[in-house]
């Protein structure tokens, strides 16, 4: 056994846990559609809590925080506007739709690191983007105009901010990770409660902007979302990815995007449609694939799902 393998009990400690982190991942599309709030009241709200959260675990990280950086700021600038797309997806279109447009964050790191920094895709890489491609297409199939579209849009947008942190992230000192994701989270609550956001929403899709003081159960799903979903799978995810391989980690986590619709589903009888059901398992049959074969590369220029920080 070399040293980077893990034992068996403490890789199926690993299996279990990264799964469990996926549930909980998975749950956040069901929990931010039960909630009757503007878009940008939800992501505010739950941007102030996992903000506080994570910077708990920030001050009480045993090694000090590195210097902050440019790579930095942008994986923070990332996350805030990966937060606030994400949400605002889940609220315009549908659930499933959301949830797999932004699982396209791998293919999107092939793109930006061929155009920003000169990596030329392999050919495994050119064929991941091709079938990644063909399967974002299908969910616009029919929907050219209105609140899906727009809902659509903005979810790929959300895939697109996650490559730019999953590239960014790679460039910054890991002791930066937690103060990463508190000022991400932190900046996406600012701009989602501060008014630009809103103002921005408001001429899209014409959604009802008015903010109000939440409910008490409107207030406990804000805390499940912020404490929960975003904190406790991150943790669990940050536990598990100790105990078993990248490529193990990258698949397991592929379960939060089969899950999220599904929930949905169960909790609000929302069904995703033909074509976006389509889309959505030839864009994760690809992203398996390309994990598969891209594992034994020395330096793959994708990174694979399980660089994300569970910030859907």
């Amino acid at each position: 056994m070399s040293a980077q393998d893990p034992a068996p009990g403490e890789r199926r400690a690993g299996v279990w846990l990264c799964l469990a982190a996926a549930l909980v991942w998975s749950s956040g599309g069901l929990f931010i559609k039960r909630i009757e709030l503007p878009a940008m009241e939800i992501a505010g709200l739950r941007g102030i809590f996992s903000a506080a959260l994570f910077a708990l675990l920030w001050s009480r990280q045993e090694r000090p925080a590195g210097r902050w950086s440019f790579q930095a700021t942008v994986g923070a600038l990332s996350v805030a506007f990966t937060v606030l797309f994400f949400v605002m997806a889940t609220r315009w279109t549908t659930a499933a739709a959301a949830i797999f447009l932004q699982s396209s964050a791998p293919a999107w790191v092939l793109v930006l690191g061929w155009v920003l920094l000169g990596l030329v895709p392999s050919r495994t890489d050119a064929l991941a983007l091709v079938g990644c491609g063909l399967g974002l297409a299908l969910f616009f199939v029919g929907k050219l105009s209105g609140a899906s579209f727009w809902g659509n849009v903005v979810a790929l947008l959300s895939g697109v901010a996650f490559g730019i942190h999953i590239l960014s992230m790679r460039q910054v000192d890991g002791t930066l990770r937690l103060p990463v994701l508190a000022w991400g989270n932190a900046l996406a609550a600012l701009l989602a409660l501060g008014g630009a956001a809103s103002g921005l929403t408001s001429l899209v899709v014409r959604e009802e902007l008015a903010f109000s003081l939440p409910t008490l159960p409107q207030w406990l799903n804000l805390l499940y979302l912020g404490i929960v979903q975003i904190g406790l799978g991150y943790s669990l995810f940050v536990l598990a990815i100790r105990r078993i391989t990248s490529m193990e980690a990258s698949l397991l986590v592929l379960l939060e995007p089969v899950l999220n619709p599904v929930w949905v589903y169960l909790g609000t009888g929302e069904s995703p449609g033909g074509w976006a059901v389509a889309g959505g398992v030839l864009v994760l049959a690809t992203l398996a694939w390309h994990t598969v074969r891209a594992h034994g590369r020395p330096a793959p220029i994708a990174s694979s799902p399980a660089s994300t920080d569970g910030q859907s």
